[in-house]
């Protein structure tokens, strides 16, 4: 397939679990891309999950066609149904691409390559959480069933579907440890593309000290409070339940700290939310940490903050955490998948060890007490970003990549 500058614009179709209006980083990622594509002179057309019913069939911000197919509703096993609909739906859609990305292949991947060789379309594979390809990401769940990934018709399973997923014609990872994943499954080198993911940075910056003090005053924050922020969702391999137990021994210390928690545990089996109110309340901390809930514009919290904290024990990417970079926030995190890539310990923000309560506590502290070398640390923090993770490079990356594939085709 020959394209000139005449020829018509390339025809993505992009697959994914989940789409907005949920919110979360992939949710997120997907979003942007599919706008940026758009803006690409790209016709661009989304199938996910009807998991959010009455939501129309085109995103509100854009061009952008959404396709929501069955079962509809909420539950963690839903996802898994939606793989026959998905690939049914991509038989169905024969001649309408050029090009198909599967924006988190763990359940989507295998049907959509398969659909895509019956109808003679490239597909790229993107992963969007860890041990997708070797199928480490399905461990926790085959242990409640009391099986495992050794259990010969899981292996055999495994197997036959990574076959079929490496006949794909690319394969984007989020960071190094997912590109080594890539290849350690048997992906050659040469079709794995490092791309990350993006953050508008014009959305995302730094406040000055009065539009922090506006902020707190519409989001009915005290002004005087020293604010520290997370967000995404509310479960617990974000190490959660381990910062609600160090809190009261940094509010011990620090009567003025405030702790928000923003998002929601949603149908996430790891989903913690109900025992973080709870253990708020035990510990007497009630007072000290707000739960916003789910928020489909994190912004007015991180202009607000004094700065982030994301104690994750388990992470592809993070882009929660390069958004709070983005706005300035000095940072703690942890070394974990993808985090590592971003953040170079007390360069750019601060890294503890995953379940390191000490440290946890000592870094929180260090953010609260604020002064010159924490702003600092912020202020490198937002350069990172502007030089590595920005929108529009990112999504040209992107673009570069998919057309590349589909005049390859």
């Amino acid at each position: 397939m020959r394209r000139t500058a005449e020829s018509r614009r390339l025809r993505v179709c992009l697959v994914m679990e989940t789409y907005w209006p949920q919110v979360g980083g992939g949710e997120t990622a997907g979003r942007m891309l599919a706008h940026g594509l758009e803006r690409r002179e790209c016709d661009v057309t989304v199938f996910t999950r009807r998991s959010v019913p009455g939501v129309g069939p085109r995103d509100p911000d854009g061009e952008v066609s959404v396709r929501r197919l069955p079962p509809g509703g909420s539950g963690p096993g839903r996802k898994w149904a939606l793989a026959v609909p998905t690939f049914a739906a991509m038989l169905a859609a024969r001649g309408e691409f050029d090009i198909i990305a599967v924006l988190g292949f763990r359940v989507l991947g295998a049907p959509v390559v398969a659909a895509g060789r019956l109808i003679g379309l490239p597909v790229v594979l993107k992963a969007e959480s860890r041990g997708e390809m070797s199928g480490e990401f399905f461990r926790p769940g085959l242990e409640r069933l009391g099986l495992s990934l050794d259990t010969p018709p899981i292996g055999a399973a495994l197997e036959l579907r990574n076959r079929i997923l490496r006949t794909a014609r690319a394969f984007v990872a989020m960071s190094g440890e997912l590109e080594r994943e890539f290849v350690e499954a048997g992906v050659p080198p040469p079709r794995v593309r490092r791309i990350p993911n993006a953050v508008d940075v014009e959305r995302f910056a730094p406040a000055d000290t009065d539009e922090r003090n506006a902020k707190r005053h519409e989001l009915g924050l005290p002004a005087d409070a020293r604010l520290l922020v997370y967000t995404g969702r509310l479960v617990d391999y974000k190490g959660l339940p381990g910062l609600i137990e160090v809190w009261p021994r940094v509010v011990s210390s620090h009567p003025d700290a405030r702790l928000a928690l923003v998002g929601a545990g949603g149908s996430d089996i790891a989903a913690c939310e109900i025992e973080l109110h709870d253990r708020v309340e035990t510990l007497g901390i009630a007072d000290t940490v707000l739960f916003p809930g789910a928020v489909h514009d994190v912004v007015p919290w991180l202009r607000a903050a004094d700065g982030f904290v994301f104690p994750s024990r388990d992470e592809a990417f993070g882009l929660s955490l390069v958004e709070a970079m983005a706005c300035g926030l000095p940072a703690v995190t942890t070394p974990v998948g993808g985090l590592a890539d971003i953040v170079t310990a007390g360069v750019d923000g601060l890294v503890v060890e995953p379940d390191d309560a000490g440290g946890l506590l000592d870094a929180l502290r260090r953010l609260i007490a604020g002064g010159p070398d924490v702003e600092a640390l912020g202020e490198r923090g937002r350069r990172t970003v502007l030089e590595r993770f920005a929108r529009g490079p990112v999504i040209d990356t992107w673009h570069d990549l998919l057309l590349e594939v589909a005049e390859a085709r």
